[in-house]
């Protein structure tokens, strides 16, 4: 039996345990419950599969703008001589940050390039797993993308701003 209502639902429920004894005194009431409740007991599973989804996917995420962090830290660890010079003859921080953010954007474009031809074929195969989206949406799919992207300058933020405060007689001599 299904009813429609507004309102409270202890009143209503009191209403269809009196409807239906009126029916059949013997009649055992065992499952009354909304729709929203069968609802959601119906789609718990998947709930649980795209929260675990979210999760890996933020620690991958995380893990990939650390990787980007620790490459780049080491790139201008390696060319602080480079960076001294840069600065001594005049090139300005905005231009050390720029430099090395558009490295950091590089080295994840290649990566973001390459994950895309790897998520389609992936997506293809889970389709059944995305409800309500396409394998081939291109908001996901671009969202993802502007996602790493900023993930990517983020991450290269620390690193530039290191290089751009550099002391170019310091980098020069070594020390």
């Amino acid at each position: 039996m299904h009813v429609r209502f507004s309102g409270a639902l202890s009143p209503i429920m009191e209403a269809m345990r009196t409807e239906l004894r009126l029916l059949d005194e013997d009649l055992p009431i065992i499952g009354l419950t909304t729709m929203e409740r069968i609802t959601e007991r119906a789609l718990r599973q998947e709930r649980v599969t795209g929260y675990l989804f979210s999760g890996f996917s933020a620690v991958a995420l995380f893990l990939a703008a650390l990787g980007v962090y620790g490459v780049l830290a080491h790139s201008v660890l390696e060319r602080t001589r480079e960076f001294g010079v840069r600065l001594a003859v005049g090139a300005g921080p905005w231009r050390m940050v720029g430099m090395v953010l558009a490295e950091s954007l590089k080295t994840s474009a290649a990566g973001i390039v390459a994950g895309l031809f790897l998520a389609i074929p992936v997506q293809l195969a889970i389709r059944s797993l995305l409800l309500g989206v396409s394998p081939l949406d291109p908001l996901s799919l671009g969202g993802s993308v502007v996602v790493l992207a900023t993930a990517a300058l983020a991450a290269g933020l620390v690193p530039a701003v290191r290089a751009a405060r550099m002391d170019p007689l310091r980098s020069l001599t070594g020390e």
